[in-house]
């Protein structure tokens, strides 16, 4: 028999052993006599492979083994018993498997001052190892299972208690359903409503950077981030005055134009921005109510008329965030 078969035959053994213990059923006299055939075979096994893989083998192979009461059914953590054998026969058929030999280890690292944290994916488990930069402490080495999601610590390693919080896996399903798990639990997440271009943009107002160009005798301001998102200017200038635009010393020099947010040339959302005197100041149209006094009471000039009406802007409204960026005025 082939030595890819054979290696297959065993994960088949720890597989039956596995979905057993899922279902609570496992008997500790069970786990330990496929272990024992596995690990005896294996060790035949190993005469037929390169001394760096009989070490390997060695190294997980016990050199007593204690007989366990019979009929006695376990828990989790001593099903983890069998998993430093089942990632040896894994990292022995990517070795000798013809089906596996083109198989990789797809490895990413992210690192910050102090700590890093490295993934690695191969054949089916996915590896995570934490450490700190300094050394001062050993690294940890998770796996989690890439068949039923199960976390575990590797043999020999610390569990990374000292550095992380703790290790979250998240599984995507086609239909878009995301179950997140840990060592203590698993729960769905809430899908996410998607994101608007229009709640991007105003994102990137209150927060990127922007410049400005003259396009076609347009003033035109285009975010850096991403040059899709733009605020266009619009030379449509009218006539515009209330009493609220009256009070500065050219009280008559106001009009109004619109402004318009895009992405990728295609319209969002327009504003009524207004300026005042004599263009000096640039501000949104403030909204308006008429039952409440006291906020905005005076004379319209331009209309000769009395009028008792309350003008305000909402501070955090995106107008008032398009103004500062793009207008002059007193809002804070």
């Amino acid at each position: 028999m082939e030595i890819e078969t054979r290696i297959r035959t065993f994960l088949g053994q720890i597989d039956e052993i596995l979905t057993i213990a899922s279902m609570g059923l496992l008997k500790a006299d069970k786990l330990h006599d496929t272990k024992k055939d596995i690990e005896i075979k294996l060790s035949e096994l190993g005469k037929e492979l390169e001394e760096v893989d009989q070490l390997a083998i060695e190294k997980i192979t016990p050199k007593w083994r204690n007989q366990p009461k019979s009929g006695i059914f376990i828990n989790s953590d001593e099903v983890n018993l069998i998993f430093p054998l089942r990632d040896v026969l894994f990292q022995l058929l990517a070795k000798y498997g013809e089906s596996n030999k083109k198989i990789k280890t797809i490895k990413k690292r992210f690192k910050t001052d102090d700590v890093f944290v490295e993934s690695r994916s191969r054949d089916e488990d996915h590896h995570i190892l934490i450490g700190r930069r300094d050394g001062k402490s050993d690294k940890a080495h998770m796996i989690v299972d890439g068949r039923t999601g199960d976390q575990r610590v590797e043999a020999g390693q610390q569990q990374p208690t000292d550095i992380a919080e703790k290790i979250e896996t998240i599984v995507t399903f086609k239909d878009g359903k995301k179950i997140k798990t840990t060592r203590e639990s698993v729960e769905e997440i809430p899908l996410e409503k998607p994101i608007s271009h229009l709640e991007i943009i105003e994102q990137y107002v209150e927060g990127e950077d922007w410049y400005e160009e003259l396009i076609d005798h347009k003033e035109v301001w285009i975010c850096k981030k991403d040059n899709l998102y733009q605020i266009h200017k619009n030379r449509d200038s009218e006539d515009f005055s209330e009493p609220w635009t009256q009070v500065y010393p050219n009280a008559l020099g106001s009009g109004k134009y619109s402004v318009d947010l895009t992405y990728n040339n295609n319209h969002l959302k327009r504003f009524d921005f207004i300026y005042c005197d004599g263009a000096r100041i640039h501000v949104v149209m403030p909204e308006m109510k008429t039952d409440i006094r006291n906020i905005w009471e005076g004379k319209d000039i331009k209309n000769g008329s009395y009028r008792n009406v309350g003008y305000f802007w909402k501070t955090n409204s995106l107008g008032v965030k398009l103004t500062r960026l793009i207008g002059f005025s007193h809002i804070q």
